[in-house]
């Protein structure tokens, strides 16, 4: 990745913010950990800045302008110069919960999540926060399983700044942006600690889900398809939510030398996950890949774009928190 990128990838910013929530009764998440909050957070988010529920509707007039819309539809507007002939884009939030397998909390423990929101989102963070504090009020899906929202905080250089208290109802500020240029920097790419690397194993934290011919991949996840997901994930986030920034790069020539990569080792298994929609009111089931891959080839070209991906993640689903990985 050249100089004039890593300028462009300056311009784009994103902000992670830990939720730390206290159950008001017991609560229980589903092994698809992500999808309550996913789910409820967005019907939480339209009853707060949509009452008359225009937005469930078929068309909304004001859908480029409201935020609901923004967050969750996210609809190509009118005068974009690619993707128009669909109908919507990447979201610009993420919703990720802590790297562990606890699915139970009591009243006497503090539940965290962290919300990722990226460009243009990070000015809608009160309207997000009052969302999730509406949410707890509600209930989380069928069986209403509450919560107090304590305060939301984020965290720089292991520096922690509190945007917003429950108890006090005070919001403080948007905290600390990070650039998606010293994303990279941050895993020591501008001391070239990852110059000439042959071989990287990538981690699946949460479960990656993969689309190639329109097809969901369920086997060998080949290198050119991870890294189409990223190429594709980034260069939406980039125009659609990071003030149209394009990066100057060759696409095909990237994709193509991806190809080149090999599978060294696969340790990746499929997982079926099954998830209450709150808008279908029905139960789905989603699967994707957990465990880790190792790669092996020229890899040096393609590490900014996985160390970007450890904080955008990849893949589809990214919302409820599919996707994400770590780089090793």
């Amino acid at each position: 990745m050249d100089v004039a990128t890593l300028e462009l990838l300056n311009l784009a910013l994103l902000s992670k913010y830990t939720f730390r929530l206290r159950p008001v009764n017991r609560i229980t998440l589903p092994k698809f950990r992500g999808a309550p909050f996913r789910g409820g957070f967005g019907k939480a988010l339209l009853h707060a800045v949509c009452p008359e529920n225009i937005c469930n509707q078929n068309y909304c007039p004001q859908r480029l302008q409201c935020v609901y819309s923004y967050i969750f539809e996210t609809p190509v507007p009118d005068n974009a110069e690619v993707l128009r002939l669909n109908t919507n884009v990447t979201h610009p939030f993420i919703i990720e919960l802590p790297d562990d397998s606890r699915n139970v909390y009591g009243i006497e423990d503090i539940l965290e999540l962290h919300l990722i929101l990226i460009g243009k989102a990070i000015d809608y963070l009160p309207y997000c926060i009052f969302a999730f504090e509406r949410l707890g009020m509600m209930g989380m899906g069928k069986e209403r399983q509450k919560y107090l929202v304590e305060n939301v905080v984020t965290v720089d250089n292991d520096s922690e700044t509190v945007v917003f208290s429950g108890r006090e109802k005070r919001f403080s500020g948007k905290g600390s942006q990070v650039s998606f240029a010293s994303i990279v920097n941050r895993r020591g790419f501008d001391k070239q600690q990852w110059q000439n690397t042959r071989s990287v194993e990538v981690r699946f934290i949460t479960p990656g889900r993969f689309e190639y011919d329109s097809k969901v991949v369920m086997r060998e996840l080949e290198f050119h398809v991870l890294f189409r997901s990223i190429l594709r994930r980034l260069s939406t986030l980039l125009y659609f939510h990071c003030n149209e920034v394009k990066l100057s790069i060759d696409y095909k020539q990237l994709i193509e030398d991806a190809k080149g990569i090999t599978v060294a080792k696969n340790d990746l298994i499929w997982d079926d996950y099954e998830r209450y929609s709150t808008r279908k009111e029905q139960r789905m089931k989603i699967g994707g890949f957990s465990g880790s891959i190792r790669y092996c080839g020229d890899l040096e070209p393609f590490i900014p774009f996985l160390l970007l991906a450890e904080y955008i993640h990849t893949g589809k689903s990214v919302s409820f928190g599919f996707g994400q990985i770590a780089l090793h």
